[in-house]
């Protein structure tokens, strides 16, 4: 399952602040929510993602800063996906150091 969420209008760069924070703030609650710190991350300029593997399901949040993607994953084929992403750059090992609040 795989959803978009926006409000913004793409001409327009004021917006992107807002996108950002509701990453942050969305990370953040899924962190609480799943009790766990992500163990999947990007960080790329404007681009951003954390992922959580967890019981049954791969949950991984992206964003632009424009738009903030949300997919829930089957683990099986995050594993395919992730076994490309290995002959692709057999170096790829994420940086998972914390990004969100500690409570």
């Amino acid at each position: 399952m795989w959803f978009f969420s926006s409000d913004v209008v793409l001409d327009d760069p004021s917006v992107t602040p807002f996108a950002n924070t509701a990453f942050d703030e969305l990370a953040q609650r899924v962190f609480e929510l799943v009790g766990q710190r992500p163990t999947r991350r990007s960080l790329h300029e404007s681009n951003r993602s954390l992922g959580w593997d967890v019981d049954r399901v791969v949950l991984k949040l992206a964003t632009s800063g424009t738009a903030i993607q949300v997919r829930l994953i089957s683990p099986a084929f995050q594993a395919w996906q992730d076994e490309i992403d290995r002959r692709i750059d057999p170096e790829l090992t994420p940086d998972l150091d914390p990004v969100w609040r500690p409570h």
